[in-house]
């Protein structure tokens, strides 16, 4: 089974509940990827989806957050609780 299936986002990517933005869980998980910066090649892959697949869950994400380009939904996503994770320091 994999994560998105479980009901969990893949290690290292935070999703704000999906009753707060509109979207599924599943475009919450794809917003979330693309906030960590991947493409739509990385992110298929790590949410085992095709790139067909990817980029009409992008297209229909955009949609509902009012956005239609990329920097624009990392924006929205960011003011939404889309953050992707920060390392912490090892000093």
């Amino acid at each position: 089974m994999s994560s998105t299936e479980s009901g969990t986002a893949p290690e290292g990517t935070e999703v704000p509940s999906t009753s707060t933005t509109n979207l599924s869980a599943r475009e919450s998980e794809i917003v979330a990827l693309i906030v960590q910066g991947l493409s739509h090649q990385e992110i298929a892959e790590t949410a085992f989806l095709s790139i067909n697949s990817v980029k009409t869950y992008i297209r229909t994400a955009y949609r509902k957050m009012g956005v239609t380009r990329r920097s624009q939904a990392v924006g929205w996503a960011i003011q939404h609780g889309f953050a992707p994770e920060v390392p912490a320091d090892d000093d």
